[in-house]
């Protein structure tokens, strides 16, 4: 990705399907870029449980207007609070991620749709024992 952003440099709509889990190379991460990608969608197999470190790659790109996240995490709850306070001008963010480990299973979906405006349509889709679905719809 970082490389992808780096060559291509007036890019502004960047769709990512992962097909294989592969970490993101943070030491390829450019330092203080100013990338103007406006629109990030990243895909990862359906059911996979191997977590990416996205948050490494918010700073370069802090022009972001929408996101859509299929994906795994450790933390939801952490990864909207991220999400939110990297991109002031978020306008859409979708997301089908799988939180694993469910870290917390008296997560308050209020409380995360008050986080930012574009988090008003985020569910609960699916709670199990080890893992916990979060949803969006699109309005």
């Amino acid at each position: 990705i970082p490389l992808i952003l780096r060559t291509c440099p007036h890019l502004l709509h960047l769709q990512i399907h992962l097909i294989d889990n592969h970490a993101l190379d943070q030491s390829s991460i450019p330092v203080l870029f100013d990338h103007p990608l406006r629109n990030f969608y990243i895909v990862q197999p359906p059911m996979s449980t191997f977590v990416i470190d996205i948050i490494a790659l918010f700073p370069s790109v802090p022009n972001l207007r929408g996101l859509d996240f299929r994906l795994c995490t450790r933390s939801f709850v952490d990864l909207l609070q991220s999400v939110a306070q990297s991109f002031p001008r978020l306008t859409r963010f979708d997301c089908h991620s799988i939180e694993h480990p469910n870290k917390d299973r008296t997560v308050d979906i209020q409380h995360l749709r008050d986080i930012h405006p574009c988090y008003s349509n985020i569910q609960c889709t699916l709670r199990e024992d080890c893992f916990c679905l979060y949803t969006s719809k699109r309005v």
